[in-house]
């Protein structure tokens, strides 16, 4: 994702945010509701991503184990 992408989208929430009639404290609340899910979702998906690397780099030393044994016999 670019600088620019991440300006625009940053800008289109802003846009919208703003264009909405509701009051500032109801702005406000719904953005802080927004902002702890997204939270989650983030901690979840870097969870995932640690997860699968984790999975990754344990079979890169298991087959690397094997290498070795094999080469010992």
């Amino acid at each position: 994702m670019s600088n620019l992408e991440i300006r625009e989208f940053s800008q289109a929430i802003t846009n919208f945010v703003d264009s909405s009639g509701l009051p500032e404290e109801v702005k406000r609340m719904a953005l802080q509701d927004i902002l702890i899910k997204q939270e989650r979702r983030a901690e979840e998906e870097l969870l995932m991503e640690i997860a699968v690397r984790d999975a990754l780099e344990k079979k890169q030393k298991e087959e690397k184990g094997e290498e070795q044994n094999a080469e010992s016999v």
